[in-house]
């Protein structure tokens, strides 16, 4: 009989800054595993009250260190920790503004009509330094990583994950939008070096491999510019949909 090992499916991510290369790579999920978790006993003791006598009875209980979900959780796919302290204010009439550390920190926010409905917050997009790519198409869950803090009020309540599904052969940024509450006053608040910032699940059953590469910037521009088309709607579109629309539109009875 022979056994034969699933091929691995790698993710490749790039950047250009050595920095964050070296000191704030992407990792697996796993090495993100909470010490606030770790320090959970598994089980604990509850005091249940019987209805009937009104005694109160100890019995156990387990906590969420014993979850299968939570730990299926951290097994999976891999987390971008924030490459620079970032220290930010948010302003009820919906602005925002920061200060970081490091140079290469972008947070962008989509214009309102895009996304009407959510009046009450304020849209951010954190621009992630790293360029993703996968080449057998499989789709890959983007979304802000939870369990992985019990002490930042702001990351736990007021940071609402807004993630997505993407397919990194065919488009290439990891970005983390969300959703912050509309303060009723000025709020400020400080994102470390190092906090968990995007976990990116691979949705599929097979195992996935991650590498990372250090490469140059014009490298790095070059592989920005190979997919992106020049259009104010559809960045995705690649040479083989262009071709496939331009048939399309030949077709029409009252083209000249």
């Amino acid at each position: 009989m022979f056994f034969f090992r699933k091929p691995n499916i790698v993710l490749d991510m790039f950047t250009d800054d050595s920095v964050i290369h070296d000191l704030t790579p992407p990792l697996p999920a796993v090495r993100y595993y909470p010490q606030w978790m770790k320090d959970l006993p598994v089980e604990k003791t509850k005091t249940s009250k019987i209805e009937t006598t009104g005694d109160l009875i100890p019995t156990p209980a387990v906590t969420i260190r014993a979850c299968p979900g939570i730990h299926n959780y951290f097994g999976n796919g891999f987390i971008v920790p924030l490459w620079s302290d970032i220290s930010m204010k948010i302003n009820p009439d919906g602005r925002f503004s920061f200060a970081s550390a490091g140079p290469d920190v972008l947070i962008e926010s989509h214009w309102p009509g895009q996304w009407s409905g959510y009046d009450d917050y304020i849209h951010m997009k954190f621009i992630v330094p790293w360029l993703a790519s996968e080449k057998t198409g499989i789709e890959f869950m983007l979304q802000k990583p939870v369990w992985v803090s019990n002490d930042n009020p702001i990351l736990i309540s007021k940071m609402i994950n807004a993630g997505g599904i993407a397919n990194l052969r065919d488009q290439h940024s990891v970005h983390l939008n969300c959703f912050f509450e509309r303060p009723q006053t000025p709020v400020n608040f400080m994102l470390k070096l190092g906090t968990p910032l995007v976990h990116i699940i691979p949705l599929t059953e097979k195992r996935v491999k991650l590498k990372t590469h250090l490469v140059s910037k014009e490298e790095l521009r070059l592989m920005w510019r190979k997919k992106m088309a020049n259009t104010f709607t559809n960045t995705m579109l690649t040479r083989l949909s262009l071709l496939k629309s331009l048939r399309d539109e030949s077709k029409c009875p009252y083209k000249f």
